[in-house]
């Protein structure tokens, strides 16, 4: 799956106002997956990575991801999404600190374009235990829309 997209993270000020950009990971990422139906199940799981990016130090390097829970209904691909391990996750004063994302993906047609939307939860990982939190951290969700 290829994604071009135009992201940026702020700090927001005191009225949620975009005070100051934090990072731009406005990117075109490659991204692989791997499925297979189960026989035991009849579900499809599996795994996806990541592959290759326009931008420079990708948080998501050397990160897989498995898949399950995949479904197609009413014209909706629906998947969860679990990271292993951690990644290096950026941190307000510039640095990094483990973290994984626990994930829901959809992809849908709407007005005749493809939408991709990602809703993930932030966990804080422990990487010498790899035991992980719910992180303080909140992310929207992303929306990506054929062009």
């Amino acid at each position: 799956m290829f994604i071009v997209s135009n992201e940026k993270i702020y700090v927001s000020g005191k009225n949620k106002e975009h005070e100051e950009l934090r990072k731009d990971f406005s990117s075109v990422s490659l991204f692989r997956f791997e499925l297979a139906k189960r026989k035991s199940t009849e579900a499809i799981t599996g795994l996806f990575r990541f592959v290759s990016a326009s931008l420079k130090d990708v948080p998501a390097e050397a990160v897989v991801s498995a898949i399950y829970d995949v479904t197609l209904e009413k014209g909706m691909l629906h998947f969860q999404e679990d990271q292993a391990l951690y990644r290096d996750h950026p941190t307000k004063d510039g640095g990094h600190r483990p973290a994984a994302f626990l994930a829901e993906h959809r992809l849908f047609v709407k007005n005749e374009k493809l939408h991709y939307e990602y809703t993930g939860k932030c966990l804080d990982v422990d990487a010498k235990t790899l035991r992980r939190k719910e992180s303080e951290d909140y992310y929207p969700a992303f929306l990506s829309v054929e062009q």
